[in-house]
């Protein structure tokens, strides 16, 4: 492996396509500071398909031009760690991330596969003293950073990261997500419920695939001193780039981002992050036992476990103040979260929320049901029922997958067909082989044993209503806050334009966009899975506010729809294009 080039990704990217890194070269077992260069990822015009690594020097010569076959597509991300070697006719290519060099390798040899820092020394890619490359990347001079970086510009200080264990080049400290497994069935196809870990983070892997050149990483961040204390998060885009921050809603997972995920990471450093006690997080003990009286006290301590252990998380990865992201429940949590620590977010945003608003007096199941899903069968009318009776009891879909064993997957898969490619709410439906994964992985995320979703009689009511509605308590909200649906939503949102109206004259003139009411086209309730560029436009409006560099596109507010009619002849009455312009201006 004595004369391997090694290709060390900085955090500047160019806007032609290309990556700024630093070039190592190995002699003999140490490496060596060759100099600047760039890298890119190239598609050829005659087959689209096939992929090209091509690195140059600053010298402009040309190191390295390699076609990639197509079961091999290589990712490229900023921040990538690349090498080659040429063993006769074949050409391995393996990369990594050079914010923490102990991580993860990959070869790219026809197929992908995961070769660890400590794997079997038999491996086709010798190992290597991964402290050397990172003492190097340290000592290495930093290229000239451009104009348009986040860190350059004064306006962005709001944002501005501490030093944290990532930007100084260490790691958030990891767990074994696989510890969950130990004890179990040696193969999950011979438990009564077949799943594991393995499996979720298998459908996981090629749910995310084709997010191309920002391919996020996993991590599983440990916020305690339990094996079960650890949060997984998906990390994408530059380190330089200024935080976001994305929490799932109920029985969702970080996976549920995965057509958002390629434009966010343009211009953010995103952070999508699974609740502790769901999705692949661990599963600790939960606060509130299912005896307990559904009270004030309990829903305190249940929403306490997800509000606090987020906060553990930040702290952990040492971010500053971030923007913000919740979506359904998520959303409900991040208000709770803005409001109880402030001092940590910049702006913060419900999508799709509920428990905004208390149950309106006298307001019948039979109303509900025909205010949200006019479509409803009459049997879904007596399911839906015979469920909203058994809520306070402690069942959840969890429950019922892991109650139902191996005919939980095909009730899984049955409803993610239905919901996600033959009646979407808005957007494309999934394609067929996004189907086939993310079916997958809803099952092996909703299958995992139980924890947080035991929290969910203690926080909501049947039909979504709110134990404590938030609405009220963002009187005292000392951050901005948007609310965001979509105009096929799914959740009532009776109100929402009188309560959100009334917040924002309490808030004064002095901040206009205090607090916001967005509607956003053709969308339904999971709408960064029908409108992902909407999305992301929609957030490089918030960026704007903040001034905060955003590159993403025109932030026009043509996505922002008219007034809507709710099933109930109510109204809504989200921001107006005209005001998010003078404001930006």
């Amino acid at each position: 492996m004595s004369g391997q080039t090694v290709v060390n990704s900085s955090r500047d990217r160019v806007h032609s396509g290309w990556s700024r890194v630093r070039l190592f070269h190995l002699d003999g077992e140490h490496w060596r500071v060759r100099g600047t260069g760039r890298v890119a990822i190239t598609t050829s015009d005659e087959d689209p398909l096939e992929q090209r690594l091509v690195v140059e020097g600053d010298g402009g010569d040309t190191l390295v031009n390699r076609a990639v076959p197509a079961r091999g597509r290589v990712k490229q991300q900023c921040g990538l760690l690349i090498s080659w070697q040429e063993e006769g006719q074949e050409t391995v290519l393996s990369f990594a991330s050079p914010v923490d060099c102990e991580r993860t390798w990959y070869q790219l040899t026809g197929q992908t596969r995961k070769v660890y820092r400590d794997a079997d020394a038999s491996s086709s890619t010798s190992r290597v003293d991964t402290h050397d490359i990172d003492a190097e990347c340290r000592d290495a001079p930093t290229p000239t950073r451009g104009g348009d970086g986040w860190e350059s510009a004064t306006s962005c200080d709001p944002l501005r990261r501490m030093e944290s264990r990532e930007a100084t080049g260490g790691a958030p400290p990891q767990a074994d997500p696989l510890a969950l497994d130990q004890g179990m069935c040696c193969t999950h196809k011979l438990r009564w419920c077949p799943t594991s870990v393995k499996c979720a983070l298998k459908w996981q892997e090629r749910l995310l695939d084709d997010c191309g050149h920002f391919l996020p990483e996993s991590q599983f961040v440990l916020i305690g001193p339990s094996q079960p204390d650890y949060i997984h998060t998906l990390v994408a885009g530059k380190p330089s780039a200024p935080p976001l921050v994305i929490l799932p809603g109920y029985g969702a997972a970080a996976g549920y981002f995965f057509k958002a995920i390629p434009y966010l990471a343009r211009n953010w450093r995103v952070y999508i992050v699974d609740w502790l006690g769901t999705g692949l997080s661990g599963r600790p003990r939960f606060p509130v036992r299912p005896k307990d009286a559904i009270d004030e006290r309990a829903r305190v301590k249940a929403e306490g476990f997800f509000i606090d252990s987020l906060e553990k998380w930040r702290k952990v990865m040492g971010i500053a103040k971030m923007v913000l992201v919740g979506h359904s429940l998520g959303g409900y949590l991040v208000g709770r979260y803005a409001l109880k620590y402030p001092a940590a977010v910049v702006h913060a945003i419900l999508a799709s929320p509920p428990g905004l608003k208390d149950r309106p007096e006298g307001f019948s199941d039979e109303e509900y049901l025909e205010a949200t899903n006019e479509h409803h069968s009459k049997l879904t009318g007596i399911v839906i029922k015979i469920c909203s009776k058994l809520w306070n009891k402690g069942l959840t879909p969890g429950a019922l997958t892991r109650a139902m064993g191996p005919l939980g997957k095909l009730v899984v898969y049955s409803y993610t067909q239905k919901r996600f490619h033959d009646q979407p709410d808005g957007g494309v439906p999934l394609e067929k082989e996004e189907l086939h994964h993310f079916k997958r992985y809803i099952y092996h995320v909703t299958a995992q044993p139980k924890c947080g979703d035991a929290a969910l009689r203690f926080i909501l009511a049947p039909y979504a209503w709110p134990r404590n509605a938030l609405g009220p308590h963002l009187r005292h909200r000392k951050v901005p806050m948007t609310v965001l649906f979509g105009d096929k939503d799914w959740l009532d949102s009776t109100g929402l334009d009188e309560m959100i109206a009334d917040l924002r004259r309490e808030a004064g003139q002095h901040c206009a966009l205090d607090m916001d009411l967005v509607t956003m086209h053709n969308a339904g309730h999971f709408l960064f899975m029908d409108q992902p560029g909407e999305f992301d436009r929609f957030l490089g409006t918030v960026a704007k506010m903040h001034g905060i560099p955003w590159s993403g596109g025109e932030e026009g507010a043509e996505f922002f729809a008219a007034p809507r009619p709710v099933k109930n002849e109510v109204h809504l009455n989200p921001a107006k294009p005209a005001d998010l312009v003078e404001t930006m201006e």
